[in-house]
């Protein structure tokens, strides 16, 4: 993290809250540390049309750090007041991210890119495994599937982002719940069934973390 970041975390040790602060194309949430953060704010960044390109996570003493390198879909850049308002809904369960982004993607539509495959690569992170989803495109993919590797109890380390035309190959560093790289064959099986499931959820039925 850089010294911005770090105070970013410190004063939302001392507020007990959310703070967002942007710089250019890199937004920064510090926020309790609590399961699903990193999931509904990638969902509250779809919401105010952002492409997350890349995102690191950090802990900070008991506050989560989430550092996301983002575009916006029709060049008006994040607000950072407005993103710090809607990420305290979301974490508080009073924004229906689910019926939003389905919304949102029955609005502009999804990709049509190849059907979703799950890889897995050994030896490629130091502490980590590196889990790759290639899926169609979509506004609420990424909210979608970083929650469910939150219900699958992993820890992401960070992720990357790319879109190629209507697809996107999204990498992710991943530990599992036991801290060390995912080695146990029946949990990469039933992660790999959650990212699957979650990449062909049907605009027309959203799902909230």
């Amino acid at each position: 993290l850089t010294g911005a970041q770090r105070d970013l975390a410190e004063a939302g040790a001392v507020s007990g809250g959310v703070e967002v602060r942007v710089d250019g194309e890199t937004v920064t949430v510090a926020a309790p540390d609590a399961p699903g953060l990193l999931s509904r704010t990638a969902g509250v960044l779809a919401l105010h049309q952002l492409d997350v390109r890349a995102a690191t996570v950090a802990t900070v003493g008991a506050t989560a750090v989430d550092v996301f390198t983002v575009s916006p879909r029709f060049g008006r850049g994040p607000e950072p007041a407005l993103l710090r308002a809607d990420v305290t809904r979301a974490l508080a369960g009073s924004l229906p991210l689910g019926d939003r982004l389905a919304a949102t993607e029955r609005a502009y539509g999804t990709g049509d890119g190849p059907p979703p495959r799950v890889l897995w690569f050994d030896g490629a992170a130091t502490g980590a495994t590196v889990l790759e989803l290639r899926a169609s495109d979509a506004a609420g993919l990424l909210h979608r599937v970083t929650a469910a590797l939150e219900r699958c109890g992993l820890d992401v380390r960070a992720a990357r982002v790319s879109t190629l035309g209507g697809a996107v190959v999204d990498a992710f560093y991943v530990a599992g719940p036991d801290g060390r790289p995912v080695g146990d064959p029946e949990l990469r099986r039933r992660v790999s069934a959650e990212l699957l499931a979650a990449a062909q959820v049907s605009p027309a039925v959203g799902r909230s973390a």
